[in-house]
């Protein structure tokens, strides 16, 4: 923790005072955070995909790192690594970090982006659980030198296939697939939704387009989405940004 930003305020017990805060860690809060320079607390890893934004397959990943990189410039993270617990109490929140300290920080007003490992705003916070969003990463052994539209006929739950620039170096360019499902919590544990499953669906997607490709499993994501809503009882110390459904 950088000590510039150790500031002691009188009326509160509180260990720190900052006026304003932002919780969360998406791209937008820490964009939000860097522009009207209050503190960032991070409320988990990186809520970011590959897959969600154009480019290579880093393409997210480096853009993530960018804007934490220039909050971290400008002494906006006060604490390294995400927390563990952050809980909101009046206008304090009690801060947990991972590696097992505790603080109390008080403030003016705090700014919400995401609800992952945040407590204390149940009352005026609702979320609803909605699917799991699933992306399958395959390595493509056979098919991949050209990549075409996967137009998917196959499975409802499929809602994205797609061909990307593959990271795998062996001298040449060439192109691997991921897919991303929406599951409900009894299809995530079916074998008719597992990764296996889905590598024939797409064979099957690719087959029906006149195209043969052989598919290797690389790895399973699976990201919890929620609906988040905010009732008229949100107190006017805390304003809430988020985009309604949240992932993590």
């Amino acid at each position: 923790m950088k000590s510039a930003l150790v500031t002691k305020r009188t009326d509160v017990d509180a260990d720190f005072y900052w006026p304003n805060i932002t919780v969360g860690n998406t791209l937008d809060a820490i964009r939000f955070a860097t522009t009207n320079k209050t503190y960032l607390l991070l409320n988990g890893f990186p809520d970011v995909n590959s897959l969600d934004l154009p480019g290579s397959i880093a393409g997210a990943e480096q853009c993530w790192a960018a804007v934490i990189y220039d909050a971290y410039n400008k002494a906006l993270v006060p604490f390294s690594g995400p927390l563990t617990q952050i809980r909101v109490e009046g206008s304090t929140v009690a801060v947990h970090t991972s590696q097992g300290s505790l603080y109390r920080i008080a403030f003016d007003h705090l700014n919400m982006f995401t609800t992952n490992n945040v407590a204390g705003v149940e009352e005026w916070l609702t979320k609803k659980f909605c699917y799991n969003k699933v992306v399958d990463w395959y390595d493509v052994y056979r098919g991949g030198d050209d990549p075409y539209e996967l137009v998917n006929n196959v499975d409802p739950s499929i809602k994205k296939v797609s061909f990307y620039k593959s990271n795998r170096i062996d001298g040449r360019e060439y192109y691997d697939v991921f897919s991303l499902s929406q599951l409900s919590e009894e299809q995530l544990v079916s074998h008719e939704y597992s990764d296996t499953a889905t590598r024939f669906k797409i064979r099957k997607i690719a087959k029906d387009l006149g195209k043969d490709i052989v598919l290797k499993f690389w790895k399973r994501d699976v990201f919890k989405v929620y609906d988040v809503t905010c009732s008229e009882t949100t107190p006017q110390n805390i304003s809430w940004r988020g985009q309604g459904k949240e992932a993590h």
